[in-house]
């Protein structure tokens, strides 16, 4: 660190120090966290992830855009890292946070984040053969590295555990070396991207298109017998490289091409990104704001004259009303549908807000929420056993969520569409399509395909 902004931090970090003392004469907790927030020149977001990337390939990293809210972060390492083997662990995991932030302690303004998601069927066994084998059903980390743009501004901050032992030089140590670390990736310059195009190798869907048409047959079938309401199917191509390919060169690109959406990706080897359209949910102390995203076509006026894509979103607003029921003081949407764009796909979309009993960990509102009949179906348990039977392959984080939440027990979370899975030289692209009563194989297996191409046809750009 240089001298008159070092000697700033060095300040700064001593009065961590000071209050720490305090801290450990206050608990008996063995570990505390601490951090320390403070303004940085402005540089793109986007750049200094690929220069982490560069500087620290194989440490923890996770990207997050939203554009339309003004608010974006990048952030690197695990201070913590919370695993999750089934879908009830979210009890215990919010339990131990919230442990967490009762003796922790902050400087600058923006406390700590805490990053991570769960997949699709957080209760469903993998599969050794499954893409997904060495993936964990969910994951929540705090990081050690945030840095955040809020509007023009733009912030950094270096989080750690102390525990009671540690003396005052070595908590300076920790913090500094971050501190100069983020210092060098404001240095670095833009980085230029690779040709995507010529390091394709092959390209394939799974399942091919005949039999996936006769899963949803199947679907239809079982929604006429009244077995089923809706049921989400969906598919995959799969695109092999030559060499080693760099997700976050396709994110870019997905950016310039969906501007009001979530741009994400966690990368720790392997990497889950997308562009997608859908908030899970949003929570800012005791209001909460989520949305129904059911019912996709090419042509916008098809879509509002569709019975079909009419039925199917109405059922995903009807579940989500009456998951925030029984925790919301008032709940407030429009009875007609709005429209959503994305590319070339129009969705019909409603928005949804309310104002909760009590303060809630958002972790807690995931598994009250997830997953909505726009990924899943109707009944939900009956459609999450015939995805596992009709689908050929396993969604893993497709259709599962991703996002953060502060120590404030403020969150925002996505539903994990428009999204890929890169591991070992190959691609993996996702897509589904919501299928009901009035379904027509052969539409379905063309919406998804459109869904696809929103992200595959930018390989060739």
């Amino acid at each position: 660190m240089k001298n008159n902004t070092a000697n700033n931090h060095i300040l700064k970090l001593r009065q961590l120090s000071k209050n720490l003392k305090l801290l450990k004469s206050s608990n008996n907790r063995k570990n505390i966290l601490l951090s320390y927030t403070y303004e940085i020149k402005t540089k793109e977001l986007l750049s200094i992830y690929q220069d982490m990337n560069y500087l620290k390939p194989n440490e923890h990293k996770s990207y997050w855009e939203q554009s339309d809210s003004n608010y974006s972060h990048v952030t690197m390492g695990i201070n913590k890292y919370y695993d999750l083997e089934k879908i009830n662990d979210l009890d215990t995991i919010s339990k131990k946070i919230e442990e967490i932030i009762k003796t922790n302690y902050h400087i600058g303004k923006l406390p700590p984040k805490i990053i991570g998601g769960i997949k699709f069927n957080s209760n469903h066994y993998q599969n050794k053969k499954s893409i997904w084998d060495g993936q964990p059903n969910g994951m929540f980390i705090i990081p050690e590295i945030i840095i955040t743009t809020i509007n023009k501004n733009q912030f950094a901050t270096v989080i750690c555990f102390v525990d009671n032992n540690e003396k005052e030089d070595i908590l300076i140590k920790k913090l500094s070396s971050k501190i100069d670390l983020i210092t060098k990736l404001l240095k670095m310059k833009k980085r230029t991207n690779k040709n995507i195009l010529n390091n394709i190798k092959t390209s394939k869907q799974v399942p091919e298109k005949k039999k996936f048409m006769a899963s949803v047959t199947n679907a239809i079938n079982q929604i006429k017998q009244k077995k089923l309401k809706k049921i989400v199917l969906s598919y995959m191509d799969v695109i092999s490289f030559k060499k080693s390919f760099e997700p976050i060169n396709l994110i870019e690109k997905m950016k310039n091409e969906n501007c009001t959406n979530y741009h994400f990706q966690m990368k720790n080897g392997s990497s889950i990104f997308g562009t997608s359209p859908e908030k899970l949910f949003n929570k800012n102390n005791q209001n909460i704001r989520t949305e129904a995203l059911a019912g996709s076509n090419i042509s916008k006026e098809n879509l509002l004259s569709s019975d079909k894509d009419l039925h199917e979103h109405q059922i995903v607003v009807e579940h989500i009303t009456k998951s925030l029921k029984t925790i919301c003081k008032k709940i407030i949407y429009k009875n007609t549908p709005n429209i959503k764009s994305h590319n070339k796909l129009f969705h019909l979309n409603t928005k949804i807000s309310g104002n909760l009993n009590k303060d809630i960990n958002p972790l807690l509102l995931i598994k009250k929420i997830h997953p909505t009949p726009a990924v899943c179906g109707m009944p939900t348990s009956k459609a999450i056993k015939q995805i596992n039977k009709l689908e050929k392959t396993e969604r893993g984080w497709y259709t599962g969520v991703i996002g953060w939440l502060d120590f404030s027990m403020n969150a925002d979370f996505i539903v994990n569409l428009r999204s890929g899975f890169y591991d070992k030289n190959c691609l993996y692209l996702f897509g589904g399509a919501g299928i009901v009563e009035e379904s027509n194989p052969m539409l379905e297996w063309e919406e998804i395909k459109n869904k696809i191409d929103t992200i595959k046809g930018l390989l060739i750009k």
